[in-house]
Parts: structure tokens; C-alpha cells; sequence
């Protein structure tokens, strides 16, 4: 044989050879779509039971991947029988008739699920005690239906599940850290259809707290940590006061990392030790901001704090703020656990400066104030001020007041800069006396309530609401010191209006100020993506000369809408608002804010 008939054969051979390939590869690939099926249940009249189930299954799950053969199909749907039966049993139907047919004469393969669950199995008696069996101990026990299983009702094992998990809290609650659940016991009657429970629980030793040790601190006192810790050594073991703890720690903004957690064993003494590791965050902050208004113009802030000063949580803020309106530096320092640990003690100090179309004023301003942790965000607050002030309005006049303020706080919101849901509740009052010069004896009372409601998660939209209500009583309105009057106008109260524009005003159309004030805010939040939003709001109230508000006279109203550009310290806003009763000469056509945060 010739090389060139060798080659020729070899050339056939190759041809030959890439067509079985390819007619093979054809195959493969034409054989999964050659056994794709579809799926479909039947026979069950619940459709809440049917979805769960459809979740269950594997060839729901699988029906985009086809198996290779008719036998692979088959061994999917029995391995499907078992795991829909062991659902039916976990969900109280403990004799249900289930079968799983495959259709091949269609394409695709056509898999009927036919379920009859029968009726769910019901609880009939449940039984909770301990190893010992001692009654004094087993009285304590929480009831099956403090565990969330009610006689009667359909046995699932979730719920069984999550009793077990209810019954060890409680038990860590009260002392026994290390409680386990001994036995369970589930004896099915087929033909009642009814089950009876047991759960035997083991609560070991009684437990007391021990030691603390904290590791990680570096400048924190150890004394002010003992402190936040709520309970003494001795006292029994609560498992919640673990989570207290961390929330307490976390409040002083003095830690990035806390863990608090108990040793893996009692003591001889039945003393449980616990550990506390920490990792401390940079004590200092510095804060800037900018914002706009076409009534005010442009103002800065500028900020500065310490949170631990003297080593015992201690916080220091220092801030300038500073605009055509106004001059102003204040400084706080607080001080935890004063005289006990729901307590803090509170100075201020206040220098500022304000030029408006309302008035000129300067003022040096001092308090100090105990403020008090009623219940978990809830503050009452109580003190002594001391205010010196020179206004100008219409004649220069100097007072030297003397204060007692009050203030009651009410915080449910989830998010401090940028709620969506919960409500804030502030409410002051103030007697003040004028100690030089003529006497002047008032009375300043102000609420202001907001809340937040989310009505839609995606996207999101939230509901805002406001209402204030201020009032001066003791003195008429221009025996009161021109900076201590309410008004109302402008970013923070109606958007549309000027700084201080809505309430009395002169024969040349300046703001005056008034004994009482109204306000009412709404605003509808929409959340695009991550970072953009918008809002559209509708403001409205008044200041007004009397001690009470004139519900007879026309309150003003703004409305407009913006933008926010949402950040991790809180949304910035711009916001466009018209004014809805426009004064001629004195109101614009529109008002432009920008600043860093919602308005309210």
C-alpha cells in the first residue's frame, strides 16, 4: 500500500471519526431536553400547606435541570416522597397518602404530586418537669401555654422545637445557665389522631454571678465599668443582664467591640465568672457641616468632642455655629452615673450673638441639669439656669433671668439620624424670674412630637408626622425677652416662609415673636437606590401674641419637595418649598434649603 493511499485512509478515518463526535455531542446535548418535565401538585385544599410544600420539594427546585434518564427522574421522585412525608409529619399530618405518577407519553415529562394530608394530629396533654420531679421546683416551670403549645392545636415539631428554646430562657433568666432539655417525648395515637408530650428538663446548679474580668481596656476606669454592669456579685444569674450589660457599654460610645459572655462552668461556690472583652474607640471626634436657606443665607458648624475626658465616660462637646443670623458657641459636659447609674449631671454653657429682622440680641447662658433613665429611652431631666441677655427690638433692654428647667424625653425611633419607624416625644417648661431690674415672672412651655411610619418596603416610603405646641403664660407678649418669644418661618419649622416670618409683625413687616405657637409638619419619604431619595412635604402654623394659640386666625402653609443623598451620619437635603398663602411684600415666591439631615 502506497503513503498516499496510507494518508487517504487516514483522512477517511478522520472524517469518520469527527462525525461520530459530533453526533454524539448532538446527542448529549439534545438528551437533558429530552427528559424535562414539569410538576404539578394536587388534592390539597390549603394553599398556605401546598406553597410550603411546592418549597419543599426537589423537583420543583430541580425542574430547570433535567436529569439525564428516566430512571434518574424516578430516583428524584422518590427521594421527593420521602422528604414531602417528613415535611407532612413536622407539620402535624402524621397519615397522609402521597403519590408521585410520571407521565412519559408527554413532553415535556409531566410529574403529578397527589397529596391527601389527612387531618393534622392535635396536642392532647402536655406534661413539663424536672429530673428530680421535685413539686416545689416543677410549680415554677412556665405552663405549655406560656410555651407557645395549646391543647388542641395541630402538633408541629417547630413549635415544639421553639418551646424547648422558651423553656431554657426562662430557666436562664432564673438562675440555671446551664439547663438542658433531658428528654421529649412524643407518643402519636393513630387512631385518635392525638399526641401527648413531655418535656423533662435537667436545670443543673443554681447559679450566682461571680467575678467580672475585663480585657482589651487601655484608658477606660475600671470602676466606671464595673459600673455599667447591671448586677453585683452574688446576685442570681439573669442570662437578659448579659444583653443589658452590652447595651449599657455600647451607650457610652467608648467601644467598638464588646463581648460578654459567662465562663463554661460554676465555681465551688456556684459563683459563674464573666468576661467582658473590649475594644476602645478613639475618644475624640470632630464634626463640620454646611448649610444654605434663601431666607438665612449660608451658615457652618463646626464641632468637637471627647468621650472620656476623665476616664469615666465623661463627654465634652464643644461647637461654633455661625451664619448671617447668628454667632453661637456652646459647650456640654455630661457626666455619667451621677449618684446612681441611671443618673448624669449636665452643664451647659452658651454664648451667642443673633442679628434678625426680629431683633438684636447677645447672651451668656449657664445650667446645669440632673437628668434621669426612667425606663429604657426615657429621660426626665431637672435643673437651675442662669441667663444674662441684651436685646434690641424696638428699645434696648437688659435682662438677668434666673430658671428652673424641666424636660421630659420619650425616644422609640430605630435611627437616630434617619427614622422610618417609632416616635420622639420632647416636652420642656421653665419658670423664669427677672432678679435685676423690673420684675418679670413667666412661664415657657413647649411639646414636640414626631413619628414615622414606613408604608412600603421597596421601594421604601415613609410617613412623617409633627405637631408643636408652645406657650408663654405670666406676662404679655412684650414684657417677654424678644429671644424668648416663639416663631415661626423658615428650614426647621414652615419651609416656603423666612426665618421668623409667620406670627405678629410690626407696621414695617418684622417679625415681633408671640406668647404661643403652632406647628404641624407632614412629609412622605421615598427611597430610590441606596443613596438617592425624595420627599415631598406640606408645613404649616403660626406664632400668635397670646398666651394660647388663636385657632380663629388662618394658620400659614408651605408646601414644595426635594432631594436627599443619603449618608451614613444622615441624609442630605435639598429642599424646594413655595409659600401657600403669600403675603404681597412680604413673602417670596420660593424658599431653597440645604443641610445635613431630615427637617425634622
Amino acid at each position: 500500500m502506497g503513503l498516499e493511499q496510507i494518508g487517504e485512509r487516514r483522512g477517511l478515518l478522520m472524517v469518520v471519526l469527527l462525525a461520530a463526535l459530533l453526533w454524539a455531542g448532538s446527542v448529549a446535548a439534545e438528551q437533558p431536553e429530552s427528559f424535562a418535565y414539569t410538576v404539578e401538585f394536587e388534592g390539597i385544599a390549603d394553599q398556605e400547606l401546598k406553597s410550603t410544600l411546592e418549597a419543599v420539594s426537589d423537583l420543583k427546585a430541580r425542574g430547570d435541570r433535567p436529569p439525564a434518564s428516566p430512571r434518574m427522574l424516578e430516583r428524584r421522585a422518590r427521594q421527593d416522597q420521602v422528604k414531602l412525608e417528613q415535611a407532612l409529619r413536622a407539620l402535624g399530618y402524621y397519615d397522609p397518602t402521597l403519590t408521585i405518577k410520571i407521565d412519559d407519553q408527554e413532553r415535556p415529562l409531566r410529574v403529578l404530586v397527589t397529596i391527601d394530608p389527612g387531618a393534622p394530629y392535635l396536642i392532647r396533654s402536655v406534661v413539663i418537669r424536672s429530673v428530680a420531679s421535685g413539686r416545689a421546683f416543677d410549680r415554677q416551670l412556665p405552663t405549655a401555654y406560656q410555651l407557645g403549645l395549646k391543647l388542641h392545636a395541630p402538633l408541629v415539631s417547630r413549635t415544639v422545637l421553639d418551646a424547648e428554646n422558651r423553656l431554657l430562657e426562662n430557666l436562664r433568666h432564673r438562675g440555671y445557665p446551664f439547663a438542658v432539655v433531658a428528654e421529649r417525648e412524643v407518643i402519636v395515637d393513630h387512631r385518635r389522631q392525638r399526641a401527648e408530650i413531655t418535656l423533662v428538663v435537667d436545670p443543673d446548679r443554681l447559679a450566682r454571678f461571680g467575678e467580672a474580668t475585663f480585657t482589651g481596656v487601655e484608658s477606660v476606669a475600671l470602676d466606671f465599668l464595673k459600673a455599667q454592669l447591671p448586677w453585683q456579685p452574688g446576685d442570681r444569674y439573669d442570662g437578659d443582664l448579659l444583653n443589658e450589660a452590652r447595651k449599657r457599654l455600647a451607650k457610652t460610645d467608648l467601644f467598638s467591640l464588646i463581648q460578654v459572655a459567662h465562663a463554661d462552668q460554676l465555681t465551688a461556690d456556684g459563683r459563674l465568672p464573666i468576661t467582658v472583652l473590649l475594644r476602645e474607640r478613639k475618644p475624640r471626634t470632630v464634626r463640620g457641616g454646611l448649610r444654605y436657606g434663601s431666607d438665612a443665607g449660608i451658615g457652618a458648624r463646626l464641632g468637637w468632642e471627647h468621650r472620656n475626658l476623665w476616664r469615666r465616660g465623661e463627654r465634652l462637646r464643644v461647637e461654633g455655629n455661625a451664619s448671617s443670623l447668628i454667632r453661637q458657641i456652646d459647650s456640654e459636659l455630661r457626666k455619667p452615673n451621677f449618684y446612681s447609674e441611671r443618673q448624669a449631671l449636665i452643664v451647659d454653657f452658651q454664648v451667642a450673638d443673633e442679628t434678625t429682622d426680629a431683633y438684636d440680641s447677645s447672651h451668656i447662658e449657664s445650667q446645669a441639669m440632673v437628668e434621669r433613665n426612667l425606663i429604657d429611652r426615657m429621660f426626665l431631666s431637672l435643673g437651675l439656669g442662669l441667663r444674662y441677655s441684651t436685646i434690641t427690638q424696638v428699645e434696648r433692654d437688659e435682662f438677668t433671668l434666673v430658671y428652673v428647667p424641666a424636660r421630659f424625653t420619650w425616644d422609640t425611633t430605630e435611627n437616630r439620624f434617619d427614622p422610618s419607624a417609632g416616635g420622639r416625644l420632647e416636652v420642656k417648661t421653665a419658670p423664669y424670674l427677672n432678679c435685676v431690674g423690673d420684675r418679670l415672672l413667666f412661664f415657657k412651655n413647649y411639646l414636640d412630637y414626631s413619628h414615622y411610619l414606613a408604608v412600603l418596603e421597596q421601594p421604601q416610603v415613609i410617613l412623617a408626622a409633627r405637631a408643636v405646641l408652645g406657650g408663654i403664660a405670666g406676662n404679655n407678649w412684650d414684657k417677654v425677652p424678644a429671644d424668648l418669644r416663639f416663631y415661626a418661618g423658615g428650614g426647621g419649622s414652615i419651609r416656603g416662609y423666612s426665618y421668623q416670618s409667620v406670627g405678629p409683625l410690626d407696621a414695617d413687616g418684622d417679625p415681633l415673636g408671640g406668647n404661643s405657637l403652632v406647628l404641624v409638619n407632614a412629609e412622605a419619604r421615598l427611597r430610590l437606590t441606596e443613596t438617592i431619595g425624595m420627599a415631598v412635604f406640606l408645613d404649616g402654623g403660626s406664632a400668635f401674641a397670646d398666651s394660647y394659640p388663636a385657632f380663629d386666625q388662618a394658620l400659614r402653609w408651605g408646601a414644595g419637595t426635594g432631594l436627599r443623598y443619603h449618608t451614613p451620619v444622615g441624609p442630605l437635603r435639598l429642599d424646594f418649598a413655595i409659600p401657600l398663602n403669600r403675603r404681597d411684600g412680604i413673602d417670596d415666591s420660593f424658599q431653597i434649603y440645604i443641610s445635613l439631615g431630615q427637617a425634622f
